[in-house]
């Protein structure tokens, strides 16, 4: 079977520039491209990445409307996590991580319901 991408509202990447790094630009690219010609709506794109590499540049580029925010934490220094940034790791098992996730972004982002 196939995956129906027509409805979908929202593509997330997380860690793209590693995603490249270990090999997997082509399959991304190619799983973005599906979803955006399949959706005439053209879903909501969100990126997350340490570093924006030239591949990250590019390919955001096709599929991002011209109205892109780009949060950028730690400037010009490239090879540095963000003072800002707090790192928490949460041991759960696989099947609990979405609701775990789901748990951390509502608490992180100020929503409680």
């Amino acid at each position: 079977g196939q995956l129906d991408l027509s409805r979908l509202k929202c593509v997330v990447l997380d860690e793209a520039d590693r995603m490249f790094e270990v090999g997997f630009a082509e399959q991304v690219e190619e799983i973005i491209a599906k979803a955006y010609e399949e959706n005439k709506k053209r879903p909501q794109m969100m990126l997350f990445s340490a570093t924006m590499p030239d591949w990250v540049r590019e390919v955001t580029s096709k599929y991002m409307s011209n109205d892109v925010e780009t949060v950028d934490l730690i400037g010009d220094a490239t090879l540095r996590t963000a003072v800002s940034v707090e790192h928490k790791a949460i041991r759960c098992t696989r099947d609990d991580r979405p609701h775990v996730i789901s748990d951390i972004v509502k608490v992180y982002s100020g929503c409680r319901g």
